[in-house]
């Protein structure tokens, strides 16, 4: 697992971040943010730039530009930007893998908040604006809402 903060330039995160905040970003809801054996949890908002070999978001050239490019990318296999609603108590997902092969997961976070990503060992990595997760794809991990902002920003991004 590897954490590093003020992972991009200003300028390239800027440019990102004035993105997914502006009224242009489209934002997708989705009924559940896992589903694992049956039991479905919350709820979030979706932005996919690239999915199943293809892109799928007219954004995806901006994001390659300023965030995939800094990455050590082989083969993206998913890219997606998740809004994660603001609610009165921190809600907890479930534990949940992205995918059952080896890969890697590279989480960017673009607003600081009192939201985390938590890892079945009970390590937890707090939401930090510009902060760069990175780790093992195969690890059980969960997302959170926030209570302190109006959302929690992140992109989820799963490669070889």
């Amino acid at each position: 697992m590897k954490v590093i903060d003020n992972f991009l330039p200003k300028e390239n995160f800027n440019v990102l971040k004035k993105l997914i905040f502006s009224k242009e970003f489209p934002w997708f809801f989705q009924d559940q943010v896992t589903f694992t054996k049956g039991n479905t949890t919350n709820y979030y908002f979706v932005h996919t730039l690239y999915y199943n070999n293809r892109i799928n978001s007219n954004f995806y050239d901006v994001f390659e530009n300023n965030l995939f490019n800094k990455l050590e990318i082989k083969s993206l296999i998913r890219a997606k930007a998740n809004f994660y609603h603001k609610t009165a108590k921190l809600v907890k997902n479930k534990f949940h893998i992205d995918y059952e092969f080896p890969h890697k997961t590279a989480l960017l976070y673009f607003n600081s908040n009192d939201g985390f990503t938590e890892f079945k060992n009970g390590t937890k990595i707090d939401s930090k604006e510009n902060r760069l997760l990175i780790f093992d794809g195969l690890k059980l991990h969960k997302s959170t809402t926030c209570t302190n902002s109006k959302g929690r920003f992140n992109i989820n991004i799963n490669y070889i």
